[in-house]
């Protein structure tokens, strides 16, 4: 049920609490069920033929012809077109289907209607549970029930003018069902229900201005009325147009994005130089302000920061301006070439984010050049290719990763130099997980593990506890060594500083024989002097 909307529970309860009778109230049918419910009822009989709008109210008639009970039957009658809304038991006393209405009288005292007869809408009336006669009511409630939800969460004001849709069904029914999923302060369900009060006041004034029917060139060219009303006339005419092309363009979501994109590409002109988001793959107006809203909060940006929306991850690199923050979709993204990203930028995952190299990738995934600033957030690197390195820091580059996973390769995180900051990663599945080939590097890995690797973590530098600085680091079950040390100019050093090193590993797989550190490989044959 679509929020800030009475269900029929509670309208039934606040009868009671008035003393009126019992009326079938049916709990929150599933919107998908719905969705299905309404393609079933508006199903055409021409297969040939789409479903347009004009034949939308002869099928609900059609529908309510076998479901709903003749006449002569008691209902609650509530109409909110008054202030107090107005409740009052009826009999049924006559059903016109065409028009989707009934002929009731009014059965209590009240001396609120003059006439106990009238005619009113059928979506008004709720049948009650005690009928004096053998009804099949149930059926009847359940019927007018789906008309109900139809008419006031699905079909729109502008639908009765509808001369362009070929198939309203198929063109718009699942994205008034999908509209009820949104948030309702959502920018496009508010301007939506916006224009929607707009179009009603528009055809109030219409039938006020046209007393000689439908609004035409006819109606123009019409010389006993007068010229105020003839433009009038023509101001109304053109704003139900303004709102037609509007909304036209808020159900399409093709057409949105490609006016999005037109959009985004001008604020692009009119800021030629700073960051820019760039967006991949999103699959709704929804996700796009949920993965801006990423990127504004995770950059701390200002909202008027350019956003541009791409098809694939390779197509955002291939725009990409250092400095610019990409924000990843759900799913698996192929990446080529990294092109201006080794200069510095970020790369920001929602979530169940994979990135993998397509098979013309060089032999290493990500190379990073000197002098940048790189972050990646909330990804998993996965690669098949055991010759090939995931991601190469070169010295005076810095690479930030926050939960990033890393699969497979040869070597998970080659660096030559730099600062890398790890937070809360896992390296697994590679020959070597992480390999440290530099003394100029300062290195800061917290909550991280690596595992099912053949050799965890090497160091072959002049690598101390302040430049390799470890939080809850964990070097499990690596099939030949989890930590390996090499090439210490003596033996003094060598002690001290593994021995500070691994004080900072919170985890080592079990202990060798050879060593009393766990499964530590010391080489001292390759010192050097």
């Amino acid at each position: 049920m679509p929020p800030n909307s009475e269900t029929e529970e509670e309208l039934s309860r606040d009868l009671n609490l008035k003393g009126l009778p019992e009326i079938f109230s049916f709990p929150s049918s599933s919107l998908s069920r719905r969705y299905e419910d309404f393609k079933r009822i508006l199903s055409s009989c021409d297969a040939d033929r789409g479903v347009h709008a004009r034949d939308i109210k002869s099928l609900w008639c059609s529908y309510l012809e076998t479901y709903c009970e003749l006449p002569n039957w008691l209902a609650v009658w509530t109409s909110k077109a008054n202030s107090p809304a107005v409740h009052k038991v009826v009999d049924v006393i006559y059903i016109n289907f065409p028009d989707l209405e009934a002929s009731i009288e009014v059965l209590d005292d009240d001396n609120f209607i003059e006439d106990n007869e009238m005619v009113v809408p059928l979506m008004e009336l709720y049948p009650i549970k005690n009928q004096l006669k053998e009804f099949n009511i149930l059926s009847t409630a359940t019927s007018l029930d789906q008309l109900r939800f139809f008419y006031n969460y699905i079909w729109k004001p502008w639908d009765v003018n509808d001369e362009v849709s070929e198939d309203w069904v198929e063109e718009h029914l699942e994205f008034r069902i999908n509209l009820l999923t949104l948030d309702p302060y959502d920018t496009v369900r508010v301007r939506l229900d916006r224009l929607a009060s707009q179009t009603v006041y528009n055809q109030a004034l219409i039938k006020q201005l046209d007393a000689s029917g439908s609004f035409d060139s006819e109606t123009l060219n019409n010389e006993d009325e007068t010229d105020e009303i003839i433009v009038e006339k023509y101001d109304v005419y053109l704003r139900e147009e303004k709102i037609r092309k509007e909304v036209e363009l808020l159900e399409n979501p093709t057409l949105r994005l490609a006016k999005f994109r037109v959009e985004q590409n001008k604020k692009m002109e009119n800021h030629p130089e700073g960051v820019r988001v760039s967006l991949v793959n999103p699959s709704s107006f929804p996700q796009i302000k949920s993965m801006f809203k990423t990127a504004i909060n995770e950059q701390g940006l200002d909202e008027d920061v350019p956003l541009i929306v791409h098809a694939t991850f390779q197509e955002a690199l291939n725009a990409f301006l250092p400095g610019d923050v990409i924000v990843l979709c759900p799913g698996k993204h192929l990446l080529a070439s990294i092109e201006d990203f080794s200069k510095g930028g970020t790369i920001i995952g929602t979530h169940d984010v994979i990135i993998t190299p397509d098979e013309f990738n060089s032999s290493v995934m990500m190379n990073f050049m000197k002098n940048s600033s790189i972050k990646i957030k909330n990804v998993t690197l996965q690669t098949s290719n055991n010759s090939s390195e995931t991601l190469f820091l070169n010295k005076d580059c810095s690479l930030e990763l926050i939960n990033v996973q890393i699969i497979g390769g040869l070597t998970g995180i080659f660096v030559n130099g730099g600062k890398l900051s790890m937070n809360k990663c896992s390296i697994s599945q590679c020959y070597t997980g992480i390999e440290i080939c530099c003394f100029e590097v300062h290195i800061q890995m917290k909550e991280t593990e690596v595992s099912n690797c053949c050799r965890g973590l090497i160091l072959d530098a002049e690598i101390t506890a302040e430049t390799l600085v470890m939080n809850e680091v964990k070097l499990l079950s690596n099939t030949s060594t989890d930590l390996y040390i090499y090439h210490y100019k003596n033996t003094d050093k060598l002690v001290k500083g593994d021995a500070s090193l691994l004080k900072s590993i919170s985890q080592i797989s079990a202990e060798s024989s050879s060593n009393t550190f766990g499964n530590v490989t010391i080489d001292p044959d390759s010192f050097y002097e």
